[in-house]
């Protein structure tokens, strides 16, 4: 038999048609007895599954809603699409183990975006702007651009501080010893003297035993550093008028508290103004120390120089000698 509608084939004594749904008519009757034990049927199991045992009453053909199964499968359809895109998609469960960092960057990126100072060209040319795109996420991220501020130098007023060395007594001990040393030594001399330099202690108003009134005296034992000019005069107070005088060069070294007299002879003349060459005689050496007034050394005579000055740009000085055999002698120095 087959179906008037579809032209399907059916079975004999089917009231509908499995495959349209079209009603059949069947010889007239709406209704049909079937048998307790129906007959076998044939069917195509993969289009509709086998019908359940037939009852042995009437039954009447319905027609199968399509629209509710259609319906319900698009229903499922969209579910599993849905469940598929939320939880299977690659990459969407590391998203979410990494949400606090995306929502961080995504914000990030927004606020940037909007709140972005303007920047100048100069600026833009400087820091161009860095973007990366992501293959997977299709979303641009963008480096936050940072604008320094402009460094501002300012440079302090340089201050002239004038500051007021305060000497101590001890560093003033020291300058004017340096000072005394230095005239010292830019007068000290070992020229050959004359008898005519010692006018000014022998001749016709005598011998002269002091400085002059007012003189400027040289306390510091450094002033009577270096050679000097001399002339020594043996028995001097000889009543008779008969004594000696001699020419020499003396040096004199001071360090500290101790003295060092060296003298060169040079010259001798006697009362009856003979003069006797002394240049190849051995140099003499005293050795001595710093007193008040002065200096004392002692050897192959007694020295002894106790005053001291300077006048007019020279230096002058006068002591005393006692030879060996006692004799007093006078003693007068002058440079340069």
């Amino acid at each position: 038999m087959f179906c008037p509608k579809c032209g399907k084939q059916l079975n004999d004594g089917d009231t509908f048609c499995a495959f349209c749904g079209e009603t059949l008519n069947n010889g007239g009757n709406t209704e049909q007895t079937f048998q307790t034990t129906p007959p076998p049927v044939s069917y195509n199991a993969q289009q509709y599954p086998a019908p359940s045992s037939v009852p042995d009453n009437t039954v009447s053909a319905k027609r199968p809603n399509t629209a509710l199964i259609s319906a319900v499968s698009a229903v499922i359809c969209l579910v599993l699409i849905g469940g598929f895109v939320l939880f299977v998609k690659p990459g969407y469960l590391l998203k979410r183990d990494d949400d606090n960092n995306s929502k961080t960057n995504t914000t990030t990126s927004a606020v940037t975006s909007e709140s972005k100072p303007a920047v100048s060209t100069e600026e833009s040319e400087e820091k161009p702007t860095e973007t990366t795109t992501t293959a997977e996420t299709t979303a641009v991220t963008t480096t936050p651009t940072t604008t320094s501020a402009p460094e501002t130098t300012t440079t302090a007023p340089e201050t002239t501080t004038l500051q007021t060395t305060t000497t101590s007594p001890a560093d003033k001990g020291l300058e004017e010893k340096n000072a005394v040393y230095a005239e010292a030594m830019s007068l000290s001399t070992d020229e050959r003297p004359t008898f005519e330099e010692f006018e000014w202690c022998f001749g016709q108003g005598g011998l002269v035993y002091e400085a002059p009134a007012g003189a400027e005296m040289i306390t510091e034992p450094l002033g009577y550093c270096g050679g000097w000019k001399a002339m020594v005069i043996y028995n001097p107070t000889n009543s008779a008028g008969t004594f000696m005088r001699e020419l020499d060069n003396i040096d004199i070294e001071v360090n500290g508290d101790s003295a060092v007299i060296t003298i060169d002879w040079y010259l001798m003349e006697n009362d009856g103004n003979e003069r006797y060459s002394e240049e190849d005689m051995e140099d003499s050496v005293f050795f001595g120390d710093v007193t008040d007034s002065g200096l004392y050394a002692s050897g192959a005579a007694e020295i002894s120089i106790n005053s001291l000055w300077r006048e007019n740009g020279r230096q002058y000085a006068l002591g005393a000698i006692i030879t060996s055999d006692g004799l007093p002698a006078y003693l007068a120095m002058v440079r340069p």
